[in-house]
């Protein structure tokens, strides 16, 4: 199980960091789809990350919350399926419904299984903060929290805390 974990983490890290490394940093990982040249790394790296994640994350779930790991599993799965979220209304309606369930279902795991993880979010929230507070740009609010990139960073509290919970579960 340790393997499949490594896999899953490396998968999604390398990908991420070689699309920083060679655009910078992105407003969402979902945008890293219109970064790079080969579209389909985009699907295998979701479908990649989420598959063999599971059977790990399973394996260190409450029995009560195994059922949310799996919702997981298919967010990030909807996700990578449908990745062009600029185009189709419904492809775009699928990418979303995924990304949400990533989120809902991932972090709810989270609590249920390894709660105090989630004290990660409050490093999200005060950096987000605190550049808000530091920068003093004429634009506007909304133009500066979008430069910060917070659905990012979201993401990657998402990423991390995720990751976390169940290496500490293995």
């Amino acid at each position: 199980m340790t393997v499949l974990f490594l896999i899953s983490l490396f998968v999604i890290a390398i990908y991420i960091a070689v699309v920083i490394v060679k655009s910078g940093v992105p407003y969402s990982v979902s945008d890293t789809y219109y970064r790079i040249e080969h579209k389909k790394w985009f699907t295998f790296v979701m479908l990649a990350t989420g598959f063999s994640l599971l059977p790990v994350a399973l394996e260190v779930s409450s029995e009560s919350s195994q059922f949310l790991i799996f919702l997981t599993i298919v967010g990030i799965t909807l996700v990578g399926i449908s990745p062009n979220f600029k185009g189709e209304k419904s492809e775009r309606n699928a990418h979303y419904a995924g990304a949400i369930m990533l989120l809902v279902f991932s972090q709810i795991w989270v609590w249920l299984n390894f709660k105090w993880i989630l004290l990660l979010w409050l490093v999200y929230v005060g950096y987000i903060a605190y550049s808000l507070i530091k920068k003093k740009s004429s634009s506007s609010f909304y133009n500066d929290l979008v430069s910060l990139k917070p659905v990012f960073w979201a993401e990657m509290a998402l990423i991390v805390s995720t990751y976390i919970a169940v290496y500490i579960k293995l």
